[in-house]
C-alpha cells in the first residue's frame, strides 16, 4: 500500500489504527528494548504517505549507492568532502565526454545486446565458421 501506483486515503487511516493496534499488543510481548526508532517510525509512514503521495519516488537507495561508490574514491580521511566532491567531478566529466567520442565503445554507444534483426536470414559471425 505504501508502494502502490494509487493511493485509497480511506486505507492508510485504517493502516494508522491498525499499526497502532499492533504496537499495544506487540508492547504486551516485547520488553522495552525491541521498540527503537525504527519500530517507532512505523506509526508515522501512513501520515507520510498521505503529505507526500507513494514512498518510491523518495525514496534514498539511488543517491546512497551513488554515494557509497564516491565514498570508495577517499583519499584523505581528514577531509572526506573534498575527495567525494572531485571524485563527482571526474565521473561529470567523463560521463559527459563520453557521449560525445565517436570511435571509442562507451556504455552511451555500445550497441545493444539484445538486438533483434527483422530479416530472418541473419546468422551471427559465431556461426559462420566452417568445422
Amino acid at each position: 500500500m505504501i508502494c502502490a501506483k494509487t493511493i485509497r486515503v480511506n486505507e492508510l487511516e485504517d493502516m494508522k489504527l491498525g499499526i497502532a493496534i499492533i504496537l499495544c499488543k506487540l508492547d504486551k510481548i516485547f520488553p522495552p528494548s525491541f521498540f527503537t526508532i525504527m519500530v517507532h517510525l512505523c506509526v508515522h509512514l501512513p501520515e507520510q504517505v498521505l503529505l507526500g503521495g507513494p514512498v518510491a519516488p523518495r525514496w534514498m537507495f539511488g543517491v546512497e549507492c551513488q554515494m557509497g561508490m564516491y565514498k570508495g574514491s577517499v583519499r584523505n580521511p581528514a577531509r572526506p568532502d573534498g575527495s567525494i566532491a572531485e571524485a563527482y567531478v571526474v565521473n561529470e566529466a567523463v560521463t559527459f565526454l563520453s557521449k560525445y567520442v565517436s570511435n571509442i565503445e562507451t556504455r552511451f554507444t555500445r550497441p545493444d545486446c539484445n538486438w533483434d534483426d527483422p530479416s530472418p536470414n541473419h546468422q551471427f559471425w559465431v556461426f559462420n565458421t566452417q568445422v
